[in-house]
């Protein structure tokens, strides 16, 4: 039988990346159903300590993660924005819940070498899925234009001369968004979830949640403002003041957010 306990204590004290509980450690490696000492045993220490939230672990395996995206996918022929939606993908799956796959890692192969297998089948999900969306208007998408357009604010500017513009500013800039970043707002929008059932599915805090939408509403902000720019061929403080009055009607602001 093996000594579990003698391996982890082993384990933590050679580690350069990771400092773990050594008892928690050899209770997860009994649990891997191991019939000898991993070949990897450093990365396993590295994934255990990731998962349990040890700030360099995941510093390590998100750099890691993004090596193995960005050196294999742009090389199989996938997009810039599929490579950015993976790593975005699996930094929350891996690094952000209490139920990480990580977990699941059992040494017998490098870790990044276990990445690169999870990089592919994620970029491989989400080009797909993204195909789909381009081939039929997504639901989502439709809707959280159609929710937008049907605020009071923004029904007056479909009754200015802005209204054509505004609608196709939304259309393309949500489009724009990473996978991740649309389906958030689409779950507090379209779907109505407040930040307390998105924490939930993602298995995060509030205040992690929170923080995510805060950035989901940056970056539709940012690339709203840059179609509009490009469309009225207006000036910054223009599509400034057409933005605060969007922004305002559809209630994205960051201080909104957090104090729901």
């Amino acid at each position: 039988m093996i000594d579990w306990a003698a391996i982890a204590a082993r384990a933590a004290e050679e580690s350069a990346h990771a400092r773990v509980d050594v008892a928690a450690f050899a209770r997860h490696l009994s649990t891997l159903d191991l019939d000898a000492v991993p070949a990897h045993l450093g990365d396993l220490v590295l994934a255990f300590a990731a998962a349990h939230a040890d700030p360099t672990a995941q510093s390590e395996v998100h750099r890691q993660l993004t090596r193995a995206a960005r050196t294999t996918l742009p090389a199989a022929g996938y997009a810039e924005h599929i490579v950015d939606d993976t790593i975005g993908e699996l930094a929350v799956t891996l690094l952000a819940g209490a139920k990480s796959p990580l977990l699941t890692y059992r040494g017998q192969a490098s870790l990044g070498g276990w990445l690169r297998t999870l990089v592919a089948r994620t970029a491989l999900r989400l080009a797909d899925l993204q195909r789909r969306e381009a081939r039929a208007a997504s639901d989502s998408d439709s809707d959280l234009v159609d929710r937008v357009a049907a605020s009071d604010l923004t029904r007056d500017l479909y009754r200015s001369e802005l209204r054509d513009a505004v609608r196709r500013a939304f259309a393309a800039a949500i489009t724009r968004v990473s996978y991740f970043e649309r389906q958030l707002l689409a779950d507090f929008l379209v779907r109505e979830k407040g930040l307390d059932d998105i924490a939930k599915a993602h298995d995060v805090h509030r205040a992690t949640a929170a923080r995510w939408m805060a950035r989901a509403r940056a970056a539709l902000d940012r690339e709203l403002r840059a179609e509009l720019h490009r469309d009225l061929v207006a000036s910054e403080s223009e599509v400034a003041s057409v933005l605060d009055s969007v922004r305002s009607s559809i209630e994205l602001s960051v201080e909104r957010l957090l104090r729901d």
